[in-house]
């Protein structure tokens, strides 16, 4: 009786610890571990990520909005690249570790004509000036409206319907920039034209998007400029084009002679002076002066004689008349030649335009 009663006690034991063996085997099991997704914070977005913990296998997604005028550039986990989906969300495996999600946008594409409304005088380059500079503290811009002419009313920050700012305000602050000018107004409030100027002084190096908004119609255009260091500016293409002076006309004898060829929409800081000059001889009947010219800018041509003017003590210059000639071109594609006695256009790189001087009548 009592090796049974042991034997039945043995029993209960055995069943006892093994269901407190699989309880504790089951109650010490760990759970997965979840790991932490935290999205970086940036300017000209709103980015999140589902979940913001997960295990180790999960996929997580993140979500970016930008502002508008800008796109996004990457999406990176931990310094590796998010998968894009079809749908324009980011998507990565959530490893064994936190993650932190940085994202990186840009300003989008330039954006150049949006029904009728288009650049007509942009410079994609400009220098900043010191505070003291009186001559170019400003570069002038200008837009079309195209068939939809805008409301021209106005107060002092400019246009109402009219809507101007930069991408990067560390480049070009909005501060820097006018308010829209109406121009060429008909009807007596409608504006077919608008200009508006940004302040060389307070601008710094670098890279930013000038976005112009009609609000009237809903359309924008925008374009990239860059601020580069004085002397450095690069306005537009560049040709190097030749002028033939033609002496053969003068009946006098002259000996102080000068050529002077100035961009009239110079822009402050470029790589070239505004007026371009050189004094010659009349020796000979021919005067070839090789210059740099931007074909989407207006230049003009003087050429003069110096004399001394006793009443100032000093050297005083008389220009010649310049016969108009045209070679080559139209009023759609541009001359080559001189028109309205001064202007002289090239239609190509490495183009020569001859300058028939005479004595003015």
């Amino acid at each position: 009786m009592k090796k049974l009663a042991r034997t039945l006690l043995l029993s209960v034991l055995a069943i006892v610890s093994s269901i407190a063996l699989f309880a504790c085997e089951k109650k010490g099991a760990p759970a997965p571990q979840e790991y932490n997704v935290t999205v970086a914070a940036g300017e000209h977005f709103d980015a999140s990520a589902t979940p913001s913990k997960a295990t180790a296998g999960t996929k997580v997604t993140v979500f970016v909005e930008t502002e508008e005028f800008f796109v996004v550039e990457s999406v990176k986990a931990n310094g590796g690249d998010c998968t894009k989906t079809a749908e324009g969300k980011y998507e990565f495996t959530m490893p064994e570790k936190d993650v932190t999600v940085n994202v990186t946008v840009k300003a989008a594409d330039d954006v150049a004509e949006d029904d009728g409304l288009v650049w007509t005088r942009f410079t994609p380059q400009i220098a900043p000036a010191p505070e003291d500079e009186i001559l170019y503290n400003e570069q002038k811009f200008a837009i079309s409206f195209g068939d939809a002419p805008v409301n021209n009313s106005t107060t002092e920050k400019g246009m109402i319907y009219a809507e101007i700012f930069s991408t990067d305000q560390n480049v070009i602050p909005d501060a820097a920039i006018s308010g829209a000018e109406a121009v060429n107004v008909v009807s007596g409030w409608q504006a077919l034209d608008a200009e508006f100027t940004i302040d060389l002084t307070k601008v710094k190096e670098g890279t930013t998007t000038i976005v112009f908004k009609d609000t009237e119609h809903g359309r924008a255009i925008s374009k990239t400029v860059t601020v580069v260091p004085y002397g450095e500016v690069v306005p537009g293409r560049v040709w190097k084009t030749t002028v033939k002076v033609d002496l053969s006309a003068l009946r006098g004898d002259y000996e102080n002679l000068r050529i002077w060829i100035t961009d009239e929409n110079y822009v402050y800081g470029s790589a070239y002076a505004q007026t371009q000059f050189t004094d010659f001889t009349a020796d000979q009947d021919e005067f070839i002066y090789e210059i740099t010219y931007v074909p989407e800018h207006t230049f003009t041509i003087a050429v003069g004689y110096g004399y001394y003017e006793e009443s100032v003590q000093d050297t005083r210059y008389k220009n010649f008349d310049i016969t108009n000639t045209v070679t080559g071109g139209s009023s759609q594609t541009g001359f080559n030649g001189i028109t309205d006695g001064n202007k002289i256009s090239f239609m190509a790189d490495g183009a020569s335009v001859t300058a028939e001087v005479k004595e003015a009548d």
